[in-house]
Formats: structure tokens, sequence, C-alpha cells
């Protein structure tokens, strides 16, 4: 029997990677004997390094234990109600956590910032309807424990500026590149613009669609170091008019900008042309004003 798993393990290896396959690798890893787990898990391990984390997962409301779980690489807690669990330090070859529409609260936020079992964690998604406001935005911009983060979703909670302020300067997020805070609390009243250059240095993508930014919020925005870097910028249905497109327009710092997105916001035709002609966002390819709320008399100078 466990020859044939042996075998069965080596031909499933050579597979193309998908969820099925991977489970089947989990099955056969299971029936090995005690003597050729080792080897098992050592082949299985080196064949896997091609595969993507995403389809290496593993349900935390499954024993940790199993011994194909220091292969997983991307869990979420299945119907487990949120706690960091007995079994946490089985949790640290992990890369991908999944969490959404948990209800964990601050308190499920900063429970995970000050765990010491998820160090090689690249992608955190916390969305939709975790619950979550500045407290455990600060505790997450506060925690040297998420050093490889990559990609965090927060979107969809209750952080206001103050939780986006201090996730904006945060000296514990180095590799950072993608920051998603969709539909939260954050309007005008954060202050960007002294904060060092060297905070999110790799930040490339910013979701702020969904909030009250308006065009107080957006000048604060601009003027910060950081915007320097974004190739992608989400700001729809945030309240802003054409004298934020100005802003845009006008600031010398969004020149790596590639993706706008201003959906949902009161642009007229004349906010559009500002920022189509800009001369700072020379490398714009992509401008999402879907839903300009355009008079009528401005209809026509728009055909």
């Amino acid at each position: 029997m466990s020859g044939t798993s042996l075998a069965d393990l080596r031909a499933l290896l050579h597979c193309e990677p998908s969820e099925q396959i991977w489970r089947a690798i989990c099955r056969c890893i299971e029936r090995l004997d005690d003597d050729l787990m080792a080897v098992g898990l050592d082949y299985t391990a080196e064949h896997l390094r091609r595969w993507p984390d995403r389809l290496r997962t593993g349900p935390l409301d499954q024993e940790p234990l199993a011994p194909w779980w220091t292969l997983v690489r991307r869990a979420d807690l299945g119907l487990f109600s949120f706690h960091l669990p007995p079994f946490a330090p089985h949790m640290s070859n992990l890369t991908i956590l999944d969490l959404p529409n948990r209800r964990i609260g601050d308190e499920g936020a900063m429970a995970l910032a000050a765990s010491p079992h998820l160090p090689n964690l690249t992608t955190l998604n916390l969305s939709s309807g975790n619950g979550i406001g500045d407290a455990g935005a600060m505790a997450l911009a506060s925690s040297p424990n998420l050093p490889d983060l990559t990609t965090l979703d927060l979107g969809g909670n209750r952080i206001t500026h103050q939780g986006f302020e201090a996730l904006m300067t945060s000296p514990y997020l180095p590799h950072l590149t993608h920051l998603d805070l969709r539909v939260n609390r954050i309007k005008s009243g954060f202050w960007l613009e002294r904060t060092s250059s060297k905070r999110l240095p790799q930040l490339t993508a910013l979701n702020l669609g969904g909030n009250w930014i308006g065009d107080e919020g957006l000048r604060a925005l601009v003027n910060s170091p950081f915007v320097s870097r974004l190739t992608k910028l989400d700001l729809s249905k945030n309240n802003i008019s054409d004298a934020g497109a100005r802003v845009l327009a006008t600031s010398p710092h969004l020149f790596e900008l590639a993706t706008l997105n201003l959906d949902g916001n009161n642009l007229s035709v004349k906010g559009i042309k500002a920022l189509e002609g800009s001369p700072h966002l020379c490398n714009l390819r992509e401008l999402f004003p879907y839903h300009i709320l355009i008079t009528p008399k401005m209809s026509l100078a728009w055909s």
C-alpha cells in the first residue's frame, strides 16, 4: 500500500497544479507508512516549489497536525469562530491567510498583529464585515511580526482617517505593495505631508474607493511623498468634484500613475478633460469615470 501511495504521489506531482491535484496529494501523504513519511514529504516539498501558494490550501477547522500540514501555504478558518488556536505555532509556514467576513473585530486584528507565528505571511485578507476599526489598524501598523507582507486587504471595515494615517506611516511594512481600504470611514483629517519617504517604499497600489475623502482629503493625499510610487489609485465614490480633479491634474507627484479610478464622483466633462490633458499624468493608461454627473448643458459639450 505504501509503495503504491508513493508511486501515486510521484505521478500526481508531475500533473498540472490544481486544487483537485492538491487534495489528492494530501490523501496520498496520509496513506504513507511512517518509514516513508519523511522521504515523501521532502520529495513533495521540492516539487511543490513550482506551485502557486494559493493552491496549497488548508482550512484550520481540520487538524493542522496532519502530516501534510507543513506543506500548506494558504489557510482560512473554515468553520471556526476566530481566535488564535492552540496550534498557532503550526501556522509559521503560511504565506496567505484569508479571513474575510469573520467578525474578528479589533481584538482579532490585535491578536494577529501580536502573534509571532506568521513571519512568512505575504497576503492577509481581513476584508468584508470584520468590524475592524482604528485600534485594529493601528495594531497591524505597529506590528514587527509581519515583515514580509506584500498585500493587505482591510476593505469593508470601520477604519477612519486615524487608522489610515497609522498604516501609511508604518515603519514595519517595508514590502507592502497593495493596500486595500475600500468602503471604510476614511475622510479628510489625515496628515501625511511630513511622512518620511522611506515609509511603505514598495507601495504601488492603493484602493480608497467608497470612503469620504473629498477634495480636502485629496489635497493631503497627493502632497504626501508615497504617492510618487503609485501606479494604481482607486478613489471611486469619494465625493470628489472638479476641484479635486484639478488637484490631481496639477500634482507633480503622480507621474508613475497608470490606472486611476474616479468612478462615481461629482465630476463634469471639465474635470475629466483636465485629467486627460494633464502633463503630469504622462503614464496614465486607464481612467475610469463611468458615473460622471453631467448636466444637460455639459452633455452638449461632451458630444
